[in-house]
């Protein structure tokens, strides 16, 4: 029998082929094709090609399949809850956190949908949206309560209003995927001045609003997860904090660390925003009085893509609207 020796056109190279056809002998396919992927935005650092996805896009794979990517997404976090007159706002759910280290990119086009943070308004706090792709998805945050429960999602938003139940956190499901989610926001406090419910975080829950009549602070926000993705060392989806009303020496409670929103205060000072994350959430603000009418009063927005809760407002004449979620994020590594 002859030997097949397959010969090409000079400059033709394997990862060229289509056919090569030989009397009796017939080659099919693209043995010398290589993965490669686009979208997002791409960098190379430390032995790594990076895909950050801020909004949402796609990851199109081309060439042969990656069997070994690290892919991680974070939902959208909840709003705060608004304050109005004598009702006030608790802390929103952060988002859940999904982190898999051994995930397959089969070749195509595949869209990366990033959650966006839940709308702060004069009323209960609004839920975060999901973000998802790769046959995932991770959910967003409750919203905060505004003088009623907080609302439910992979973290619960914080209560408002004399004992109003924390909002319940559940986590979604991700085979093949670390899930951190599930925690519950706080509940408000117990008494006619009160503090109220911090939300949940991805890694804790969320505080319960103080309720001594010398000192009536907001509930902090639940801690944030640290996952280190993109050699930053971030924490992720802290819970937004509890806003509070009056005495004589009251503060909103402080966003969880990894984004999450401070508390809106009436008497004292508004809480810290959380940081060590890839936005800090906001401060929250105190009242300020211009000689004509009260601003301030609040809660602070969680961190831009952090998945941070916002915080909850404080009441106020015409409503003061809760802080904004923060919005989700999606990012694929792989070793090159």
């Amino acid at each position: 029998m002859p030997r097949f020796e397959p010969r090409f056109f000079p400059g033709t190279k394997v990862s060229e082929w289509a056919t090569v056809t030989h009397p009796g002998k017939t080659i099919s396919g693209n043995p010398g094709a290589q993965f490669a992927a686009s979208g997002g935005t791409e960098s190379t650092s430390g032995g790594y090609k990076y895909h950050k996805f801020l909004t949402t896009s796609a990851l199109v794979v081309t060439g042969k399949p990656m069997s070994t990517a690290e892919v991680f997404l974070v939902g959208g976090a909840g709003a705060g809850g608004g304050g109005y007159a004598g009702t006030r706002g608790g802390g929103a759910g952060g988002g859940s956190v999904l982190h898999g280290t051994s995930i397959t990119l089969s070749v195509g086009s595949h869209t990366i949908t990033v959650g966006g943070g839940g709308a702060g308004a004069g009323s209960a706090g609004a839920t975060g949206s999901s973000t998802s792709g790769l046959s995932v998805t991770a959910t967003g945050g409750g919203g905060g309560g505004y003088g009623s429960a907080g609302g439910a999602g992979a973290n619960g938003g914080g209560g408002a209003g004399v004992g109003e139940a924390a909002g319940s956190g559940t986590a979604p499901t991700a085979s093949g995927y670390t899930v951190y989610a599930g925690y519950d926001g706080g509940p408000g406090g117990t008494g006619n001045y009160h503090g109220e419910g911090g939300g949940g975080g991805a890694n804790g829950v969320g505080g319960t609003g103080t309720t001594t009549t010398a000192e009536v602070d907001g509930g902090d926000g639940g801690a944030g997860k640290q996952v280190n993705i993109d050699g930053n060392n971030y924490y992720w989806a802290g819970g937004g904090a509890g806003s509070s009303y009056t005495g004589s020496s009251s503060n909103g409670g402080d966003g969880g660390i990894g984004g999450g929103g401070g508390g809106g205060t009436w008497s004292g000072s508004g809480g810290a925003g959380g940081g060590s994350a890839i936005n800090s959430g906001g401060a929250g603000t105190a009242v300020i009085w211009d000689g004509y009418v009260y601003g301030g009063r609040e809660g602070g927005a969680g961190g831009a893509n952090s998945g941070g809760g916002g915080g909850g407002s404080t009441g106020g004449s015409g409503g003061i609207a809760g802080g904004n979620g923060g919005s989700g994020i999606v990012i694929v590594r792989y070793a090159v």
